[in-house]
């Protein structure tokens, strides 16, 4: 019974901030897609990234085609550019079908497998983790933002609220306090973030 509880309370929480995490996730999908771009160009001269180019453009256009995930897959497996965009495409295909394991393995084999710098990979483990907040465990959730470089202060606030988050999923009424005092307290956490913290600590305060 105290779990049925404990899950509603969770379940409320996270309607609540929802399409907050939803504008946090498009934000990073958006950072990721403008640094594939970059790094488009710097590769663009090498013939294999042109004919993968080809390839990957006519898999995008024949998304209904039997032929899609296949092909997609096939050019994942290349450690360029394309290989990664097309990992994204297989994630986003996993996700929409609501494979969640699948989409979990597919981020770590990305998040590994890439020879890339900390900043990319740093995005990659945020977007993960807040795509698969919902759906996979706890400690699924911990090692993809293991991957996030905690030098980068920019990155500190959204960490932290994932595992705000993460303690009240989890009913860890300690942690959850604690983590609301460093948030709060924390001048490198965003204004953005202690207020959506802070609402979800109302929000339990009074529920």
């Amino acid at each position: 019974m105290n779990d049925k509880i404990q899950n509603s309370t969770f379940n409320k929480i996270l309607n609540k901030v929802r399409d907050n995490l939803r504008i946090i996730i498009y934000f990073f999908t958006f950072f990721l897609i403008l640094f594939i771009i970059f790094q488009f160009y710097t590769y663009y001269q090498n013939q294999k990234i042109l004919n993968l180019s080809i390839v990957y453009d006519e898999a995008k256009n024949n998304v209904d085609s039997e032929q899609y995930f296949e092909n997609m897959l096939k050019i994942s497996n290349n450690n360029n550019i394309y290989g990664i965009m097309s990992s994204l495409e297989i994630i986003n295909d996993y996700l929409d079908k609501k494979k969640y394991n699948e989409a979990y393995s597919e981020y770590i084999n990305l998040l590994e497998n890439r020879k890339t710098n900390k900043l990319y990979k740093s995005i990659i483990s945020l977007n993960a983790s807040y795509s698969l907040l919902d759906y996979s465990p706890t400690e699924d959730i911990k090692n993809l933002l293991s991957y996030l470089d905690d030098n980068l202060d920019s990155f500190i606030s959204y960490k932290l609220e994932i595992l705000y988050l993460l303690s009240i999923k989890d009913n860890d009424l300690d942690l959850t306090k604690k983590l609301y005092k460093e948030i709060s307290e924390n001048i490198k956490v965003s204004g953005s973030v202690k207020n959506r913290v802070n609402k979800i600590n109302e929000f339990q305060n009074y529920n």
